[in-house]
């Protein structure tokens, strides 16, 4: 990838700004556990079962800020589109006694688009209002083999085109 970002801005007014902006950006990879896993039946596992690949992501986004009313109001939104390759995650796996070893594994491709909207007002001096609001779509595109829940009878399941786990599709706050 030749460039890391890529931000164009312009201001129609003095009081709003819209941008558009394009960066690409990675996380290292890794290595699990410094000992080597074992199978359920007790076979060592190849070292290369231990390493994660670095996970790459581009992202697109657009959005518009403005700062209204003698500064007494600022209202900011934004649309964003991001795909991650090699998508780093937290697993299970079952252990060579039973138990059950949590590891970071890559997954394949993800995919998080949404919208994200602020604002804060100031009625008075001295009283700041906020509020925003945030809808995330954030989708596994490729996850082929990924554990199975608890008791399943296959080892492993495909979450492909399922939600990302623990990303809330919607987020809200208000505060003064």
């Amino acid at each position: 990838m030749l460039f890391r970002s890529l931000n164009l801005s312009y201001k129609p007014t003095q009081a709003v700004m819209a941008y558009a902006l394009v960066s690409y950006g990675a996380k290292a990879g890794g290595f699990n556990s410094p000992a080597v896993p074992q199978s359920t039946t007790g076979v060592i596992e190849p070292i290369s079962t231990l390493a994660v690949k670095p996970e790459t992501a581009i992202d697109y986004e657009g959005g518009v800020k403005a700062t209204l009313l003698d500064h007494r109001l600022i209202l900011n939104g934004d649309l964003y589109w991001t795909e991650v390759s090699d998508y780093q995650a937290n697993t299970t796996v079952p252990g060579p006694t039973g138990t059950v070893l949590s590891l970071i594994t890559n997954v394949g491709k993800m995919r998080s688009r949404g919208f994200e909207l602020d604002a804060t007002a100031v009625p008075i001096d001295g009283l700041n209002l906020t509020a925003s609001a945030g809808y995330n779509d954030a989708t596994y595109l490729s996850f082929d083999l990924a554990p199975a829940v608890q008791g399943a009878v296959a080892a492993t399941q495909n979450l492909s085109g399922r939600p990302v786990v623990e990303a809330p599709k919607w987020t809200l706050s208000v505060g003064e």
